[in-house]
């Protein structure tokens, strides 16, 4: 495996392990997403932005759809959240990151 492999497979698998943390946050602050707009506006826009980098695809699409609903104030904006952590619960299960 090549250095540019090693550092990649490193920080994919850092991105991994902070899907419980993230989860966790993502459901704490989804109780009242006004209030933490700009929370989670940050957490979607970085699980969209890393997702993407690292391959987890499904995730970068739910989370960017997210960050859209939060921007514009979308009434759908818990159906996306929804999505987002049910993603982050699939990951978490599937590479062991909780």
């Amino acid at each position: 495996m090549s250095d540019v492999s090693e550092a990649i497979a490193r920080l994919s698998a850092r991105f991994l392990a902070r899907a419980a943390d993230d989860l966790r946050d993502l459901q704490l602050w989804a109780v009242e997403p006004k209030r933490h707009a700009d929370e989670l506006r940050r957490l979607t826009h970085r699980l969209a932005g890393g997702a993407g980098t690292f391959g987890f695809h499904h995730l970068s699409t739910v989370a960017g759809r997210a960050e859209d609903a939060i921007l514009c104030g979308a009434p759908d904006l818990p159906t996306w959240l929804t999505e987002v952590a049910n993603e982050l619960e699939r990951l978490a299960r599937e590479y062991g990151a909780t």
